[in-house]
């Protein structure tokens, strides 16, 4: 019995731990990340940040952006622009 509790905890310890935060957190994490590369002017990072099947509503452009190359074809007049975003009020 004890070889198998011994055998149970190796087990335990060898697999990968992960860290959770509560949803507030991990929600804020995600903006954050995004104003960085946003803020980076990076266009390949901040489309990487979406689903392959998400639906931008974006702010300078009158239609909707659906698909990974909809999405890098709104964030295009990014690169090189000096755009920076800062968030301000947070309600999570």
């Amino acid at each position: 019995m004890s070889i198998m509790r011994v055998a149970l905890v190796v087990l335990l310890l060898s697999l990968p731990s992960v860290a959770f935060g509560h949803p507030a957190e991990e929600a804020n994490a995600v903006v954050d990340r995004w104003a960085a590369v946003f803020s980076a002017n990076d266009v390949a990072a901040i489309v990487s940040l979406y689903a392959p099947d998400a639906v931008v509503l974006g702010t300078v452009s009158p239609t909707i952006a659906q698909g990974t190359e909809a999405i890098r074809t709104y964030f295009s007049r990014l690169s090189g622009s000096g755009s920076k975003v800062a968030i301000g009020e947070r309600r999570t």
